[in-house]
């Protein structure tokens, strides 16, 4: 059996126990079998060259030991067909289509179907990156063609390298150049026409989806969506299922982008949401002072919302600053004090607190406005804590004891210069004219025996003049308080304690009949008289006797 009978013979039995050249072109190229893309054909063993016109030319090549060359009329030394194809050396001519052959490179057309020479349709039935020229033969398998060189306007860049033809040259293409679903790769040969590829194919992310049927390059292959959530991935490492199909990321896988919030955790949750942190979580920026008063807590998350909420300025204690990032709760210095106030380092239980004043070394005491003063016990400013905190105000001069507001007075002596109103107030602090009767004039009685009331303290404390009069039984004044209430003896020691104002019609004396004060008797009268005294300008005589006083002695005025 010749050679070339026996490469038929192998190749007849593949096809019938594999099916394995069926619908294939068996094309010789260089680098040994090479199956295409779409129609599996197989190169064995060959090696093609190319003309400058693009006609290729294809020998096989396998070393026979019993060569007796391609034109002996036989088809031997590996040829497929009488005096051509094979792989021996030297190469005899390609055969001619219907002729039989193994790889495309056995054949003129350069395909090979069937194990017979055929025309090629499209450049899926030549070797490696050769295009099929329908023009030439029917179809003859030919090396595309450089850039700069001539080319087929009518094969639409089929026959470039570049696969863009401009104006019967082949160039390198630039975006929207390249026909039907093919794009232009800038980055291979400064401008590539190539075939876009199908979902879950890699992609190059700068070409931004333009080589991806679906018009997606996601996470470097080619997406059914463009899958922009940052819990879903395009990649199956990250969704669990395949490369291709926008999926959510399994529970715990990292997000791709997104999923910063303050409170998410940059991971996911597997129903395509970010997951976030747990309830009190600290977020957000630190503490930090809002302004002198207010301290900006750090925010705390809620367990589901994705933000860091912020939380309102806390006002700091009373009285204190806020400063490096936190509220002051004691004191050694006034910057941790609110503005006005003070740091109390005076000692007791406000020591170490703000307070609006701590001192009364001045008036006004520091922190305080006026002549105020501190009150230590409190720490706040009153209107007085001595009397130099009233020494300025005429009306209220004094600070009132166990207070601390300006008065008039807190004992006498502070009025003892205001003759109208001496007195200080009981249970009061105003000068006053009396604080009971006692503090008013007393009664008198003025000589003969003209008398006055004493005075009585009203409730406003002032002193209100007793009534006028005379003595009572026509007593004279006993003294300059008081009127004599009996005249003690019948006679001119008596006589003296009466007064000389007549009630009976005239002008006389008042005489003592021992106890009380009785009128003088006119002349005449039928009244009896004893002495002198009880008659009015006249002498008491005994009746039957000559008109001449006669003292002692029983009679009647004459």
């Amino acid at each position: 059996m010749k050679r070339g009978h026996f490469v038929l013979l192998v190749a007849s039995s593949l096809q019938a126990s594999c099916g394995l050249f069926g619908n294939f072109s068996l094309q010789g190229n260089a680098g040994g079998a090479q199956p295409t893309s779409s129609t599996g054909s197989v190169s064995i063993g060959g090696s093609a060259t190319t003309s400058s016109s693009g006609t290729p030319s294809t020998s096989t090549t396998i070393a026979s030991s019993s060569s007796t060359g391609c034109m002996d009329g036989m088809i031997d030394d590996n040829e497929t067909d009488l005096d051509c194809g094979g792989t021996q050396m030297p190469a005899c001519p390609r055969c001619d289509n219907t002729e039989a052959c193994v790889v495309g490179g056995d054949c003129k057309s350069g395909h090979c179907a069937s194990m017979k020479c055929a025309p090629c349709a499209t450049g899926v039935d030549c070797a490696g990156s050769d295009y099929c020229d329908t023009a030439t033969n029917g179809g003859q398998c030919k090396a595309k063609i450089a850039n700069n060189m001539a080319c087929n306007t009518n094969l639409n860049g089929a026959d470039c390298n570049s696969g863009f033809c401009n104006a019967g040259m082949c160039a390198a293409c630039t975006a929207g150049q390249c026909q039907g679903t093919a794009f232009c790769d800038t980055t291979v040969m400064g401008g590539t026409c190539l075939t876009k590829q199908m979902d879950g194919a890699s992609c190059n992310a700068t070409l931004t989806g333009a080589d991806c049927s679906s018009g997606n390059c996601v996470e470097g292959v080619c997406c059914n969506a463009t899958c922009t959530n940052a819990c879903q991935s395009c990649v199956a490492a990250k969704n669990g299922g395949m490369d291709g199909k926008c999926a959510n990321i399994t529970n715990g896988g990292s997000a791709n982008s997104g999923c910063n919030g303050g409170c998410d955790t940059g991971k996911c949750n597997g129903n395509g949401a970010c997951s976030v942190q747990p309830v009190n979580t600290l977020c957000g920026p630190s503490a930090s002072c809002a302004d002198s008063m207010h301290v900006q807590s750090q925010g705390k998350c809620d367990g589901t919302a994705h933000t860091c909420p912020t939380p309102a300025p806390t006002a700091c204690a009373p009285n204190f600053s806020c400063t490096n990032n936190a509220c002051n709760t004691s004191c050694t210095m006034p910057a941790q004090c609110a503005p006005g106030f003070l740091c109390d380092q005076n000692g007791g239980a406000l020591n170490d607190k703000c307070e609006v004043c701590v001192s009364n070394a001045a008036v006004p005491a520091a922190g305080c406005t006026g002549t105020q003063g501190c009150n230590l016990t409190t720490d706040t400013c009153v209107q007085c804590v001595t009397n130099a905190n009233c020494a300025s105000i005429p009306a209220t001069p004094r600070c009132k004891t166990g207070g601390n507001t300006c008065v008039q007075c807190n004992m006498t002596a502070d009025c003892a210069a205001l003759p109208a109103t001496p007195l200080c107030k009981t249970g009061g602090n105003t000068c006053v004219q009396c604080n009971s009767a006692g503090d008013c004039p007393g009664a008198t009685c003025t000589a003969p025996n003209v008398t006055v009331a004493a005075s009585t303290c009203n409730a406003s404390n002032a002193c209100i003049a007793g009534a006028s009069g005379t003595c009572s039984g026509h007593f004279t004044c006993a003294s300059g308080t008081a009127c004599n209430v009996t005249c003690g003896s019948n006679d001119a020691t008596g006589d003296s304690k009466c007064t000389p104002t007549s009630v009976i019609g005239g002008v006389g004396n008042f005489w003592c009949d021992g106890s009380s004060c009785q009128a003088t008797q006119f002349a005449g009268a039928a009244s009896l008289c004893t002495r002198n005294s009880q008659c009015v300008g006249s002498c008491c005589v005994t009746p039957g006797l000559p008109a001449a006083c006669t003292p002692a002695k029983v009679g009647q005025c004459i």
